[in-house]
């Protein structure tokens, strides 16, 4: 079960105590399934969405997220790239927008109990906000 952190937690941002990393494969899949619901719920207006989570990799744990230019609908689990936890070097090719690394690196450097985090812009939202 993928554990998401929705902006009321995001305003806490003291440490928790901190959870176990899962396997990369397995992140990957239930992280790409999560993208698919989030389309489904209406949560994207756009490729300006952006989701990540934490996983274990070869050198350690890495942050994926999905490469810039995808709606969560077309979001696989093979096309996620991995974030160097530490440097924010991206592993892999790809584009990922600077603000996508600096919100999603920030988050899972200082909260080592949050697993996913998920910027949205949901229709209705986005539309009461313009």
């Amino acid at each position: 079960m993928v554990n998401f952190c929705f902006v009321k937690q995001i305003g806490n941002m003291s440490k928790t105590a901190p959870m176990e990393v899962r396997d990369n494969i397995t992140v990957r899949r239930e992280l790409a399934k999560a993208c698919r619901a989030l389309a489904w719920y209406g949560m994207q207006d756009s490729v300006t969405n952006h989701v990540s989570a934490i996983a274990k990799a070869k050198d350690g744990v890495v942050v994926l997220t999905a490469p810039f230019g995808l709606m969560w609908q077309e979001v696989t689990e093979e096309c996620f790239l991995e974030l160097n936890k530490d440097t924010g070097e991206v592993i892999g090719e790809g584009a990922v927008p600077q603000v996508t690394k600096q919100m999603h690196l920030a988050i899972h450097r200082r909260r080592s109990d949050i697993e996913v985090s998920f910027h949205a812009h949901p229709q209705y939202a986005t539309a009461l906000c313009t």
